[in-house]
């Protein structure tokens, strides 16, 4: 259900992790999309697009610290999240 889930998280607002409230429903482990469970997510370039809205991407550029997951897609991960809008943040 890849299509499914990407196609919500374009619906989505994340604002709340850039606010002090707290997280809706409870929702405390963001690292979870890391997992390797997770995997058929990771391996699809709508990812990127997720690790974005978090505000991943603009971490990951601005530290050069970049997650595992780097060297476990068949797409240019890096490149893909320095091209993201916010990345440069």
């Amino acid at each position: 259900m890849t299509d499914e889930v990407f196609g919500l998280i374009d619906q989505a607002s994340f604002a709340h992790v850039f606010d002090d409230a707290p997280a809706p429903s409870g929702v405390t482990n963001p690292g979870a999309i890391f997992a390797q469970l997770n995997m058929a997510m990771i391996g699809d370039l709508r990812f990127v697009g997720l690790c974005a809205k978090l505000g991943l991407c603009a971490y990951w550029v601005k530290t050069e610290r970049w997650p595992d997951c780097v060297d476990e897609v068949a797409y240019d991960f890096k490149a893909e999240a320095q091209r993201l809008p916010g990345a440069a943040a």
